[in-house]
C-alpha cells in the first residue's frame, strides 16, 4: 500500500506551498478565510490540556466511523495508551495533536508523531457538519509548516493513496505486510480466519480507485426481493 509523503526538497514552507496545484492553493485560502470569519482557532495541544484534546479527537474519529462498522483503530485500550504516552511525548514535541475549534467546540483533530527530523501522521477526525470547510487539510498544513520551521526533512501522511493526501504529497513510501503462520495444531484454523482479509486486500490492490468505489457502492446496496 502506498503511503504518500512530503519530502522537503525546497528551503521554505512558502516555496513548498508554491509547488502545490494553484486551484488547490486558491481553494484552501478561500476556505481559510471562511473559517476566520467563524473565529476559528488552531491549537497545538500542550501538556496540561492534551488529555481533554485526546477525548475530543477520539469522539470525532468514532463519530466518523459510527455508520461504517466502527473504528478499526481506536478503542478504550488504545485511548488509554495515547493518554499515557502523551504525558511524556507532548513536552518533548514528539506527539503533536492539532485541534481546530469554532466557538469553543472542536470540529477537527489530527494527531502526528515525530522522531528526529521526520514526522508521521497517525490518525484524525472531523465533524461532518463542517466538511465543506475541509478542516483536516488546514491542520495538515499547520503541521507541515511547523515541520519546516523545525528543519524536518519529511512528513509521512500515512498509508493509503487517498485524494486529500495526494493534494499535499510529492513522494511516497511503500508499506508492506508479511503474515507468518507457524505450523502447528491451529495452522488450518488460522489460515481460514485470515483468508477473507487477505483476499480483500489482494483484490483491492488490483482495482483502480473508480472500480474500488463501484464495488463498495454495490456492497452497500440492499438486496432486492
Amino acid at each position: 500500500m502506498p503511503a504518500p509523503s512530503v519530502t522537503f526538497d525546497v528551503a521554505t514552507f512558502d516555496e513548498w506551498l508554491a509547488t502545490l496545484n494553484p486551484k488547490f492553493r486558491k481553494n484552501m485560502r478561500r476556505l481559510g478565510r471562511r473559517l476566520e470569519e467563524q473565529d476559528a482557532v488552531y491549537r497545538l495541544a500542550a501538556a496540561d490540556d492534551v488529555e481533554r484534546d485526546l477525548r475530543s479527537f477520539a469522539a470525532l474519529h468514532h463519530a466518523r466511523w459510527a455508520g461504517k462498522g466502527g473504528s478499526g483503530v481506536l478503542n478504550e485500550d488504545i485511548e488509554r495508551m495515547l493518554a499515557e504516552a502523551a504525558r511524556e511525548l507532548v513536552p518533548q514535541g514528539r506527539l503533536r495533536l492539532w485541534s481546530l475549534e469554532v466557538g469553543g467546540r472542536t470540529i477537527a483533530s489530527e494527531l502526528f508523531v515525530a522522531a528526529g527530523r521526520k514526522v508521521s501522521s497517525w490518525l484524525g477526525g472531523f465533524d461532518d457538519e463542517w466538511a465543506q470547510f475541509e478542516p483536516s487539510k488546514h491542520l495538515i498544513l499547520r503541521e507541515i509548516e511547523r515541520a519546516f520551521a523545525e528543519h524536518a526533512v519529511w512528513v509521512d501522511l500515512g498509508p493509503g493513496a487517498h485524494d486529500f493526501k495526494l493534494r499535499f504529497a510529492n513522494d511516497a513510501e511503500q508499506v508492506e505486510w508479511t503474515v507468518l503462520v507457524p505450523r502447528g495444531p491451529a495452522y488450518a484454523r488460522t489460515r481460514l480466519r485470515l483468508a477473507p482479509r487477505q483476499l480483500r486486500r489482494a483484490v483491492g490492490d488490483r482495482l483502480g480507485p473508480e472500480r474500488k468505489h463501484t464495488v463498495k457502492r454495490l456492497l452497500r446496496m440492499e438486496p432486492r426481493g
